[in-house]
This record gives C-alpha cells, sequence and structure tokens, in this order.
C-alpha cells in the first residue's frame, strides 16, 4: 500500500466534446479498436477521467503507482476476473497531473490517495472507494470487482481485426448500428440509439463509417447490411435477421423495443 500526497497546484479547463465521435469515447462503450488479450483495462489520463465523469455514467476507476509493490500484486488477480467479460474499467497512474482532477472535484479526488484504490463513481459523484490492497488475497476480491465494474454491453469497432475481435468474444446475438460522425443529424440518431441501448443485456456495435477503414464495411456488406451511413440491425450467427429499412428517430424506437 502506497500513500501519495500531491503538492503542485495546476489548473485545467476540461475538454470540450465535438462530435458524437468524442461522445462514444467518454461514455460506457467497450472499444475493441484499443483492446489487447494482454490487457484488461482502459488506460486513461486525468483529462479523459474528467471527461467520462462528466457523462454521468457509473464507472469504476483502478488507480495505482508504478512503484507501488500492492498495485502489481493486485493487478493479476483482477485480469482474471476481468478477461472473463468486456469491462469498462478505467485504469489511471497516480501522478502530476493528478492535481487536476483534485482541482475538478475535490469530493471524489482528495489531497491524500491511497494505491492500489478501486473509485466507483455515479451521476458525477464519488459512490464507493476500495483499498484493494485489503481485498487482494481474500475470496472477497473477485465479488467486489463484480459488484463494482460496470460491464459493458456497448462496444465500437473501426477496423476489420477488431469485429473480428469483437465476434470471436461475444459470440452472440447482437444489434449493430452504423452512423456518420461528419453529420449532426446521425449524431441525433447516434444519441438516441444509445440512450435506449444503454440498459440492455443485447450487444450493440456502434461503427463510425466515418472513420472506419474499408474492409470492415466490405466484411459488414457481405454479411447482408447495405452500410449507407445510418444502419440499424439484428444479427445473429445466420446473418440479418432483421434491418431497419429508414432510420428515423421514430423508427428506432420501434424497432429496438423488440431487443431488450
Amino acid at each position: 500500500m502506497k500513500k501519495n500526497r500531491i503538492l503542485s497546484l495546476i489548473l485545467i479547463a476540461p475538454l470540450l466534446l465535438s462530435s458524437c465521435s468524442d461522445e462514444q469515447a467518454i461514455h460506457d462503450i467497450y472499444n475493441y479498436d484499443i483492446a489487447s488479450k494482454e490487457s484488461y483495462y482502459i488506460d486513461v489520463k486525468a483529462t479523459e477521467l474528467i471527461n467520462l465523469i462528466d457523462s454521468g455514467n457509473q464507472m469504476t476507476i483502478f488507480i495505482y503507482s508504478e512503484g507501488c509493490s500492492h498495485c502489481h500484486e493486485a493487478m493479476p488477480v483482477m485480469e482474471e476476473v476481468l478477461e472473463k467479460y468486456p469491462h469498462s474499467l478505467y485504469r489511471y497512474e497516480f501522478g502530476s497531473d493528478y492535481q487536476y482532477l483534485i482541482d475538478y472535484n475535490e469530493d471524489i479526488f482528495s489531497n491524500y490517495v491511497t494505491t492500489p484504490a478501486l473509485f466507483t463513481v455515479k451521476d458525477k459523484r464519488l459512490y464507493t472507494t476500495i483499498d484493494a490492497s485489503r481485498l487482494m488475497y481474500k475470496t472477497s476480491f473477485k465479488s467486489s470487482i463484480n459488484k463494482y465494474a460496470t460491464f459493458s454491453s456497448m462496444y465500437y469497432v473501426s477496423l476489420l481485426e477488431s469485429y473480428t475481435l469483437f465476434k470471436q468474444d461475444v459470440s452472440s446475438d447482437f444489434i449493430l448500428f452504423t452512423y456518420d460522425s461528419s453529420s449532426l443529424d446521425s449524431c441525433s440518431l447516434y444519441k438516441q440509439v444509445f440512450d435506449i441501448v444503454t440498459n440492455y443485456e443485447t450487444p450493440t456495435l456502434f461503427v463510425d463509417t466515418n472513420k472506419c477503414e474499408d474492409p470492415l464495411l466490405e466484411q459488414l456488406e457481405i454479411e447482408g447490411v447495405e452500410v449507407k451511413g445510418n444502419t440499424l440491425c439484428y444479427i445473429t450467427a445466420d446473418g440479418v435477421k432483421e434491418n431497419l429499412e429508414q432510420v428515423t428517430a421514430q423508427g428506432i424506437t420501434t424497432f429496438l423495443e423488440n431487443y431488450h
């Protein structure tokens, strides 16, 4: 267990969102483009944490420091749990930019922090804090991770290899929504889909046609999906089960009601 204290004072303005493609990075979406079989965390900086917390969603942050032996002992135990599930457990390395977090919200991030620690934040407020080193060798550690880590049912890909990894890990029917982050109308539809499926158990895959590579689009089209900016469909192992021909606000609501 290592105690850390921040002495320097640095001011920072929160990052501004510029498009719906920026939004996907701060919401509870598991990004397969940055996923790795060797790493079961999403590493974030202080400024990224600020945007994540501002989204209002529940999230769990694992805070560690490089010179903390307990932190390095805790990570393999956590990975044993996390490797079985897509997750949204964010890992932050304690450093000089921790002052940004203090300036942002002292009720969540105090001047003293003990590592390793698990912070669960919800509605921009601290929900629970766990000293991870105390749970490291107990059977309750796994149940604590399962209780407080937010496992995601929403995913994002832009690369063909990421899409292959997604299908391998999920291995179930899923909802596919493609959108164009350069279009305000498409971003509006993206937000609507996101808000509806947030609490769905059915996996939902988001694909930004403005940023994905051609091989991925070709693979999607092979499966029977005609990608034209906004596409919403339900995909099974046999291909497309149902496809929304005209993606409208009303059509999205009606379509998704069938796939809780």
